[in-house]
């Protein structure tokens, strides 16, 4: 026995756009998307890319340890943070780096350190 059309329950579609907003055009490739005035690279995420979200909060609560740098690669500065914990300065600097990260826009932060290459070559942030 199915049910008519107008016994199933509602569901849930996508959240509908503000009046007057388009949804993003993507070029055919993916690379691209039109954010009304020009096109503008779209970030994805390699095989090694990282999160910018998940790299600010490691900076955050365990920048004092180092946990953002050996995150996003950087293994010899993230052992100079280990060394120097105890002073309560990479805390400070973790904090500041976790806040710059987070504040990054997507493309910035995967031209940065997307590629572990390009972040293991970053002299500080």
């Amino acid at each position: 026995m199915t049910l008519p059309p107008s016994d199933f329950p509602a569901q849930p579609g996508p959240d509908p756009l503000p009046p007057g907003q388009s949804p993003p055009q993507y070029s055919p490739d993916g690379r691209w998307w039109w954010n009304g005035q020009q096109w503008v690279p779209n970030p994805q995420l390699g095989p090694g890319g990282k999160s910018k979200v998940a790299a600010g909060v490691l900076g955050i609560l365990l920048g004092d340890f180092g946990a953002h740098k050996f995150y996003l690669g950087q293994i010899g500065i993230g052992i100079l943070y280990l060394l120097f914990f105890w002073t309560l300065i990479p805390g400070i600097v973790g904090l500041v780096e976790g806040i710059i990260y987070l504040t990054l826009s997507d493309y910035e932060f995967e031209r940065r350190y997307g590629n572990p290459q390009a972040a293991r070559q970053r002299p500080f942030f």
